[in-house]
């Protein structure tokens, strides 16, 4: 499953935060970001349960394959 991963390592400057972390209001790291081809932010949070991710990642594939 090829998907894109960003890491965004912050400012070069004491107490600067990620500009991931600002745009998206994350809580903290570990905090996953999933962004589907739209655009539009369809999971923002902390915990992922991975048997609900990569069921979700498969129905997303197949509904963007038979449109």
């Amino acid at each position: 499953l090829a998907i894109p991963m960003g890491h965004d390592p912050g400012q070069h400057n004491p107490g600067g935060y990620p500009h991931a972390m600002r745009s998206y209001r994350s809580g903290g790291t570990p905090w996953q970001v999933v962004i589907d081809p739209e655009g539009r932010v369809i999971f923002d949070g902390f915990h992922v349960d991975a048997d609900q991710a990569i069921a979700f990642f498969k129905a997303k594939i197949t509904e963007m394959r038979t449109g």
